[in-house]
């Protein structure tokens, strides 16, 4: 009949609620939940792991090693020939190749004196350029240049630390062979040496 209320038999409608208000039961969850909380932290966990950056290659530096260096194996063409204690230099210049490698300067002398069957010196200095890949605490290097008036190169491996940031001390072994000994051809022979050094920067 006209002007009566709807008659609610199975009693969905509560008390003071009308149809409109009820359809508010029928919502999942889903489509009530206040989701911008979450969007808004996605940006923040996504800064810190943006922010780190893991640094694997070295920095520039500029170091001026001096220190002492002995001969202590040599090839057959020394063998009868007497060595001294010899000194050298490096330098470490700001250039870095492939992230890793070092490049710079070594000088160094050499002095072996013939004892049998006939008196003789062999002497000189080595210069090479040089190229230094850091493995901490240790280092490989290689350099290639003249000893003497020959071509030649090196290879070493040395341990070192370094005291007050300022100053490495390295300890190591290095090979150096070289195309002509006195008009005999190639020979080599193994220093140990010790050095000391200043980082510039």
């Amino acid at each position: 009949m006209a002007g009566e209320e709807p008659v609610d038999d199975l009693d969905l409608f509560l008390e003071g609620e009308t149809v409109e208000s009820a359809d508010d039961l029928f919502l999942f969850p889903e489509e009530v939940v206040d989701k911008p909380s979450e969007q808004t932290k996605q940006p923040a966990e996504a800064v810190p792991a943006q922010g780190k950056q893991i640094q694997t290659g070295e920095k520039r530096s500029f170091i001026v090693s001096i220190g002492a260096v002995s001969p202590t194996l040599v090839s057959v063409d020394l063998m009868t020939w007497n060595s001294s204690v010899d000194f050298r230099m490096s330098a470490r210049l700001p250039i870095l190749l492939f992230k890793k490698v070092h490049a710079g300067v070594d000088i160094s002398t050499f002095r072996f004196e013939n004892s049998l069957p006939q008196g003789g010196l062999y002497s000189g200095v080595a210069a090479f350029l040089s190229f230094e890949r850091p493995f901490h605490p240790g280092m490989f290097g290689v350099g290639a240049g003249i000893i003497r008036d020959a071509p030649g190169f090196y290879l070493e491996q040395s341990y070192g630390l370094t005291k007050g940031k300022r100053f490495p001390i390295q300890a190591g072994a290095r090979v150096i062979f070289t195309s002509d000994i006195l008009g005999n051809g190639w020979g080599n022979w193994l220093e140990l040496g010790l050095r000391m050094g200043f980082r510039v920067f």
